[in-house]
């Protein structure tokens, strides 16, 4: 064995020392300590200072540390949590050192032990940590720059020839990338068969039997092992997360307490007391103290009971304990915060508002002050509700991950993570039309000028979809835009917004956006009469591209939301008319009067755009007669050209997909009889035709 390792060259030894002093001053600047020796294997061996490195990268990759104890069994843990979590943080496997590179025995049941002479490989640890500050400065932020350090930088220390030795041996047995991949499974008889023909015909392998069962023993026991140890990891892991939700819900519900007795209490009246008011009780309205605090004292009733329930399990708690289930029993209970979320920015607002008064700024401030507050002020305190859902949402999952699937706790949890995260994304879209509600109130205050009267925003809040400046190329004005789901609302932006104008109200029904002549240039059009209505300009191609992807979309959003409303109207008709059967004779018979289902349609909008446009004539020969009634006649005009314009609309999508099908051919026979009889083609303009006979001889059945 002595020539495996002695042909390992000095240089690699030299080598192995700059990995090591590079590996050194690494943990040291993660760690901000200083280690006493140049050999690290003195300084790791225990996994401590692993386990604290480990911590200070993600303090929830390292469920425990064993630090108080001699225990070799508990010291071993650390080790083995260290390199479980860097499998975690994608450290390949061939990267990975063992427990017993660090001198540490696998003796299952009976312990470990730290033997210096056993096994012990500080090449592979180097090189597992290595990997480790590769992945940690790509993906961390602010991490430490890694790199080997260089003889003009460190001159290492001479090495005995028995610790020169000891290195050579270590780079003998090395790691190294196998690159396979794993096989298929193969049964016993055709491994059997494998063997017979490798041992050859002379070799019966049916002898070595007992053998292979005592080789898959010791596999089976390896792997059993492994899986123990992830077990044991995963329940420290699950004892400090349950010891987390405890404590931070502990902490939660009295500051909801402080919240409702330092706050909230004294601004209402006493009903025992109604005739003597205090003097903060008398600060604000009803109406604003709801609008501040909403539900709060209901979200500290439903938490005070969860708290009581979780303190109750995690106080008794075994390998075999559950949180999953009270979780689920709460969870639909738990929506009550969505409203409070959906307030969250009224409150802030309101909250604003009144602290503008001396008396309740200073009311505020003494509760500021309160022992009990912490210094924390009221929106500190208001926010805590706002982010207890995704933390719930954060300790489930991470409870859920680190429970195996026989364990009892796993299908509750999965469940109660499920509902929780339903929860948590209801909150954020509520919070998300919320803040955009806000944000279109704050801007039709805004919005002046002529027509800025009729303008309503309300139908349309929760359909509001962007906003964006770009220039108008008319007059070079800056141009604010709101896009929302039925109509794309143009302001002129004066003084920065401070100011809107407003432009226009563009219906997306009859018109769409598309790409201008210049290169920043976009250009709202009528669907019907492909007329430019509007040309803009934007800051860059991806502004522009941007305003007609959004257009197009809200406008194909709306045809066919009335689309499918339109059907969904149809059905129930449908369902609430009698049921009337129609004979195949009659329904052909229908057809061919009919001129088909798809032309009518066509003729109907046509025949529609043929009395809009006698309306509008006579509309306009009233108007010029005038009278007292001449503004109910213009915006009767208006709305006349607006149901005109739809009409020609849709008769320009109809017509462009195909919708007429006067144009298609009719079904032909593909082997025409040539045995005297004529053989008739049905057109779908309902003719027949007879092969072989001129057009013009074509006879057309009516």
């Amino acid at each position: 064995m002595q020539s495996d390792w002695s042909k390992v060259p000095d240089e690699s030894v030299l080598e192995f020392q700059y990995k090591q002093h590079s590996v050194k001053l690494w943990i040291e600047k993660i760690l901000h300590i200083k280690l006493e020796n140049e050999d690290l294997y003195s300084s790791l061996r225990n996994g401590v200072v692993l386990c604290y490195l480990m911590k200070e990268l993600d303090p929830r990759l390292i469920p425990r540390i064993q630090e108080e104890t001699s225990q070799p069994f508990h010291l071993k843990e650390n080790a083995e949590f260290f390199v479980a979590a860097c499998e975690e943080l994608g450290v390949p496997p061939y990267k990975r050192f063992k427990p017993i590179d660090l001198g540490w025995s696998a003796w299952g049941a009976q312990g470990s032990k730290l033997d210096e002479d056993r096994g012990e490989n500080m090449v592979n640890v180097i090189e597992c940590i290595i990997a480790l500050a590769a992945i940690v400065e790509r993906e961390y932020e602010g991490a430490p720059h890694f790199n080997i350090v260089t003889k003009s930088e460190w001159t290492p220390k001479p090495l005995s020839n028995e610790e020169k030795d000891r290195v050579k041996k270590w780079l003998s047995k090395e790691k190294k990338s196998v690159g396979r991949k794993p096989g298929a499974k193969l049964s016993a008889a055709i491994v059997q068969k494998k063997l017979q023909l490798m041992a050859g015909n002379g070799v019966d392998v049916n002898q070595y039997t007992p053998n292979f069962i005592r080789l898959q023993s010791l596999i089976r026991g390896t792997m059993q092992r492994q899986e123990y140890s992830k077990m044991v990891r995963d329940q420290a892991y699950r004892d400090h997360v349950a010891k987390e939700i405890l404590s931070t819900e502990t902490s939660y519900v009295k500051s909801l307490e402080t919240l409702i007795e330092v706050w909230l209490r004294p601004l209402q009246p006493d009903p025992k007391q109604l005739d003597a008011k205090s003097p903060e009780s008398k600060l604000l309205t009803h109406d604003q103290i709801r609008g501040i605090f909403s539900d709060i004292e209901i979200i500290h009733r439903l938490n005070s009971e969860l708290l009581d329930k979780i303190k109750s399990r995690v106080e008794a708690w075994s390998k075999m304990s559950r949180l999953g289930d009270i979780f689920v029993s709460l969870s639909d209970f738990l929506k009550v915060y969505t409203t409070f979320v959906q307030n969250f920015s009224n409150s802030m607002s309101i909250f604003d508002a009144v602290k503008k008064k001396k008396a309740v700024a200073t009311y505020f401030n003494n509760c500021k002050n309160h022992p009990r507050s912490q210094s924390l002020d009221l929106p500190s305190l208001l926010i805590m509700p706002v982010q207890r859902i995704p933390r719930y949402n954060m300790l489930l999952a991470d409870l859920l991950k680190h429970t195996w699937t026989r364990h009892p706790d796993y299908e509750d949890l999965n469940k109660a993570s499920g509902k929780i995260a339903n929860i948590a994304t209801l909150m954020n879209e509520r919070k998300r039309d919320a803040e955009m509600l806000s944000r279109i109130i704050e801007l039709g205050g805004k919005i002046t000028g002529k027509g800025s009267e009729k303008l309503t925003l309300g139908p349309s809040l929760r359909t509001f979809s962007k906003e964006g400046h770009f220039e108008d190329t008319s007059n070079s004005d800056l141009m604010l835009g709101l896009l929302f789901g039925d109509f794309f609302l143009i302001c002129k932006d004066e003084n920065s917004g401070k100011k809107l104008i407003y432009k226009d109200k563009i219906d997306l029904e009859i018109h769409e956006a598309k790409a201008g002549e210049g290169e920043l240039e976009w250009e709202i059009v009528k669907v019907a009469k492909k007329k430019m209505v509007y040309k803009f300009k934007s800051k860059d191609t991806k502004d522009r591209d941007g305003w007609v992807t959004a257009v197009n979309k809200a406008r194909k959003d709306m045809l066919e939301k009335k689309s499918s409303a339109s059907s969904v109207g149809s059905a129930v008709s449908s369902k609430i008319k009698k049921e009337e059967h129609v004979s195949a004779e009659e329904e052909l018979k229908r057809r061919r009067l009919g001129g088909g289902t798809k032309n009518s349609e066509v003729e109907n909008m046509i025949r529609d755009k043929t009395l809009l446009e006698s309306q509008l004539d006579d509309l306009q020969r009233k108007k010029a007669k005038g009278g007292k009634h001449k503004k109910d006649l213009v915006e009767l005009e208006e709305k006349l050209r607006h149901d005109l314009e739809v009409i020609e609309s849709k008769i320009v999508v109809d017509s462009e997909s195909g919708i007429d099908g006067a144009n298609s051919k009719g079904l032909k026979r593909k082997n025409p009889s040539t045995n005297g009889m004529s053989a008739t083609v049905i057109n779908s303009n309902n003719s027949t035709t007879t092969p072989g006979s001129s057009s013009s001889a074509s006879a057309t059945t009516k």
